[in-house]
C-alpha cells in the first residue's frame, strides 16, 4: 500500500507504520500521555510506544511508531520528541 492512500480503516498491522527514533542515548523518565494523544488527533494517526518508562535507549533506536497516511515531516517528530523526556547519558 502506498504511504498516500487512506489507512483509516485497514487493520493496524496492515498500516504502513513509520518510526520516530531517540535522538540522543538516555532512559526514558515521562511521556506526556495527554499531548500524545492530542498529536495523534491532530495527525490523525495512531501512535504505538516501542520504549516504555524507565528503558534505557540510544540513539536512532526506535521509540516509537506511527501510522501517517503522508510522510514522517520533522514537525511531528519535533512534536512527538516534546511528549517525552528522557535523561542524557554522559558515560
Amino acid at each position: 500500500m502506498d504511504s498516500q492512500e487512506n489507512q483509516t480503516g485497514l487493520p493496524l498491522t496492515e498500516r504502513n507504520w513509520q518510526a520516530v527514533h531517540a535522538r540522543r542515548n538516555g532512559y526514558i523518565q515521562s511521556v506526556d500521555n495527554a499531548a500524545l494523544l492530542s498529536l495523534a488527533r491532530k495527525h490523525k494517526t495512531v501512535v504505538r510506544m516501542e520504549i516504555g518508562i524507565g528503558h534505557f535507549v540510544v540513539q536512532n533506536e526506535t521509540l516509537a511508531s506511527l501510522t501517517l497516511e503522508g510522510p514522517l515531516e520533522k514537525d511531528i517528530i519535533a512534536a512527538w520528541h516534546m511528549c517525552v523526556r528522557h535523561s542524557i547519558d554522559f558515560h
